[in-house]
């Protein structure tokens, strides 16, 4: 029977396009989070109009996702349903990019306040070259979803013993540029938080001191900003950094193996090492905003 025929009567539930049955419970609580991390990043960029590009970009990436855990509720009433899948698949892999913009911009703000680290990098390059990255693998992971869902749904598709999916390939190498582009941001980020010994804050300084862990506030915007409030914005995107790392790992090996195979058809598997990981990266960067732990 083709897919298109089937009903949650007519055939089992591993015959679905996702190889299971989408949970309701959690793709419903996954749209309630995403929905409140928009609405409250949203309001923050109106409200106090700094910080834009960050809330924006996150605010964008928490809508993918709303919008992507919406198509699995609807998948959950109709699996066999390929323009969900379709929808929940490019979004939930297009999302992160938006999470990982802001923080390359977060990174920018820091290292131009901190001074360059311990690799002498002007604060530009960051986002001069981490954006167009994320940028790259955001084309690349959207055409490779498209033709992904698009072959392995089509009335023909292709058999497991073809290989991949010249979609999956593709969306493969958009994952790929998106780890490579995060192994070597988190070095960077490094050297640029991380103390430098043998020189010490003065009570007043100059300049922006490039010791973070210093015991004196540190001069953001010709403000002090206590040093514990620095620390929680670094450790927040510190961890945001790791996490969706540790999520894009999880998609390459995922897709690596295939659409149908037994990485990819593992829902639990994809909660928590996608929405999960996603989640808590995406909510930290909200609660933790620049626009309040950066006041004075």
């Amino acid at each position: 029977m083709a897919m298109e025929q089937c009903t949650l009567d007519s055939c089992p539930e591993s015959f679905a396009v996702y190889g299971y049955r989408p949970n309701l419970g959690i793709n419903v609580f996954f749209a309630v989070v995403f929905s409140f991390i928009a609405i409250w990043t949203t309001a923050i960029a109106i409200w106090k109009r700094r910080w834009i590009s960050y809330s924006v970009v996150i605010a964008v990436g928490a809508i993918l996702e709303l919008v992507g855990y919406i198509s699995r509720d609807l998948g959950w009433a109709d699996p066999f349903d390929v323009n969900y899948f379709s929808i929940q698949f490019t979004l939930l892999t297009l999302a992160p990019v938006f999470t990982t913009a802001g923080i390359c911009l977060s990174l920018k703000y820091l290292a131009s306040r901190l001074g360059p680290g311990y690799l002498n990098i002007s604060s530009k390059f960051y986002t001069s070259f981490f954006i167009p990255s994320d940028v790259v693998a955001l084309i690349i992971q959207a055409v490779g979803g498209g033709l992904a869902t698009s072959e392995s749904t089509s009335d023909n598709p292709p058999s497991p013993s073809d290989g991949l999916l010249v979609g999956t390939k593709i969306t493969i190498a958009g994952l790929a540029l998106q780890v490579a582009s995060l192994t070597v941001f988190l070095v960077l980020f490094l050297g640029v938080v991380l103390p430098r010994r043998g020189r010490t804050n003065t009570a007043e300084p100059k300049a922006p001191s490039s010791e973070p862990f210093g015991e004196v506030p540190i001069s953001v915007d010709d403000r002090k900003i206590s040093r514990r409030r620095l620390l929680y914005f670094i450790f927040t995107l510190l961890l945001a950094t790791v996490l969706i790392l540790i999520r894009s790992c999880y998609r390459v090996a995922e897709l690596s193996q295939g659409l149908s195979s037994s990485l990819a058809t593992d829902q639990w598997l994809f909660v928590g090492l996608d929405g999960f990981m996603v989640a808590i990266a995406t909510s930290m960067m909200a609660i933790v905003h620049p626009a309040f732990i950066l006041e004075e």
